[in-house]
């Protein structure tokens, strides 16, 4: 992602904490440095110190379709710099998975090639293979799907638009009102707030328990699921108009400031 060493995995590749990266580029091996992860997406960013490396195209998120094809390619357990990269063909099967950061593949995505890029037939990169799961969260969360015919990969927008935070050298994390909701099937109730945690984003904002959530960044919410996908994308730090019913009233924050975990 820049010409002058800087580099994004998965960030799955360093759950074991390893003493030592080594990156292969521009037909050389370099020491890494880990900077940041992402860790709502659970992308890394390394800086190797080199120039003129060659940075890929990317593809607009706007520009995908659902059914187009596209490659999974990858080098992570390569033994050594003449070893063939993995390839494998598939399909782009689904657009705006795990609460709208991914992109879902049918091609194979696993261990072996975390951390390369998802491309179409003209090379542009379309996104970053990671695990990933909707349920779980950390650095292996979705693994156990490897090589099942559903993968996923990060959009490379949203890599790219991280990349710059990143470089500060703070880990970003995902942003949270601080609510619990109301019991029930996410996808049916509507999103009705039980409680809010003392201190958390949605107590400074003035939501109260019981208020109604009706929409979150200007999108009409209906239930919690919806709030997910309206939330998935943004980060601790992040700002958001927050729309709640309260009874007969509408009360409408208008930049409510996300709290992290």
């Amino acid at each position: 992602v820049g010409a002058d060493g800087w580099i994004v995995s998965s960030a799955f590749n360093f759950a074991n904490k390893p003493t030592s990266i080594l990156v292969a580029a521009g037909g050389a091996r370099h020491v890494a440095r880990l900077v940041a992860t992402d860790r709502t997406r659970m992308i890394s960013l390394l800086k190797i110190e080199a120039t003129g490396l060659a940075v890929p195209a990317s593809l607009p998120r706007a520009e995908m379709r659902v059914g187009q094809s596209a490659l999974a390619v990858g080098r992570t357990l390569a033994p050594g710099l003449e070893a063939f990269p993995s390839v494998s063909l598939g399909i782009v099967s689904a657009l705006d998975r795990v609460w709208g950061k991914a992109l879902q593949t049918d091609a194979k995505v696993s261990p072996v090639n975390y951390g390369g890029p998802l491309v179409d037939l003209d090379g542009r990169v379309m996104g970053i293979l990671v695990p990933a799961s909707p349920q779980g969260e950390g650095d292996t969360a979705g693994f156990e799907w490897y090589d099942s015919g559903i993968g996923f990969a990060i959009y490379f927008d949203d890599v790219l638009a991280a990349v710059g935070r990143l470089k500060a050298g703070r880990d970003l994390e995902k942003g949270m009102l601080g609510i619990t909701m109301a019991p029930g099937d996410q996808h049916a109730v509507e999103p009705k707030i039980a409680g809010v945690a003392p201190g958390g984003a949605a107590e400074k904002g003035g939501l109260k328990a019981g208020d109604v959530i009706t929409s979150i960044g200007g999108k009409a919410v209906a239930n919690p699921a919806q709030m997910l996908h309206a939330l998935g994308r943004l980060y601790q730090g992040d700002k958001v108009a927050v729309t709640v019913r309260r009874g007969m009233e509408v009360v409408r924050v208008e930049a409510l400031e996300l709290g992290g975990p």
